[in-house]
């Protein structure tokens, strides 16, 4: 089935104009709660696949599943929260299995930490939902109030503001305002290019085992986002926002 040239520019036009309304009044909120004296916080996951961290990749016509480590952190202007971030192995037979006690520690530490927060999280999954709601119903809940799946962590509004904090979930349109993004890509840089200094390989007989320092690479590489990266991808997340609030940035859909 097509759509005609003129429903569907005014399904566009709808689509566009929902987007940069849910992020104009996304960003107004988050603004307000800034103003307030809530520290932002964003909570993000992202995957590490086993050939990132070996050098060892599948063919491409393979049709073998690419295992990962599942990685869950967060991070602010202040860089990455002094927390233990969470690491999950993923294959094939990996099933989902939400943690809400994740989320618990986390509230926790932000308060100790920092006082009250916004947390502003990207659910990684929300896009592979397809028969869950449908994207304008789903950009009315950037304020949740039912728990919201990222990765394997189950993060529920109530446990944030029983800690003093409150809960954000980055409207679909605007993923990309998030330091986040940033952050991975250093993260995942710095792995592919030094994973062979973390590694040994021991000679037996009639094999080649090689041993990873896996814990050893991820921690230098987190650290690769140094505090004035931190403040620089944040300060470039504020820059966008004021571009939608002045109306000279466009909502990709």
């Amino acid at each position: 089935m097509h759509l005609k040239p003129n429903l569907l520019k005014a399904v566009t036009h709808l689509l566009v104009n929902t987007g940069k309304n849910q992020c104009d009044v996304y960003i107004k909120d988050l603004r307000r709660l800034q103003q307030d004296g809530f520290y932002t916080v964003y909570l993000g996951g992202t995957d590490i696949s086993e050939g990132l961290v070996t050098g060892e990749f599948p063919e491409p016509s393979s049709s073998k599943v690419v295992n990962a480590w599942s990685m869950m952190h967060a991070g602010g202007s202040r860089g990455w929260v002094p927390w233990n971030y969470k690491l999950m192995f993923k294959t094939d037979l990996f099933l989902w299995n939400p943690s809400s006690e994740i989320f618990q520690e986390l509230c926790v530490s932000l308060s100790n930490l920092y006082g009250k927060c916004v947390i502003v999280a990207k659910p990684v999954n929300a896009a592979m939902e397809t028969n869950g709601p449908s994207m304008i119903a789903m950009e009315q809940h950037y304020r949740p109030l039912s728990p919201v799946l990222v990765n394997f962590m189950s993060c529920c509004p109530l446990v944030a503001q029983s800690h003093g904090h409150e809960f954000f979930c980055l409207p679909s349109h605007c993923g990309h305002l998030s330091p986040l993004d940033t952050a991975w890509s250093a993260l995942k840089w710095y792995t592919a290019k030094n994973r062979h200094e973390y590694t040994t390989k021991h000679f037996g007989k009639e094999s080649l085992r090689k041993s990873i320092l896996f814990k050893d690479l991820i921690e230098t590489g987190m650290k690769q986002m140094t505090a004035s990266k931190w403040e620089t991808a944040t300060s470039r997340v504020q820059k966008r926002e004021n571009y939608y609030l002045n109306g000279k940035m466009t909502v990709v859909i």
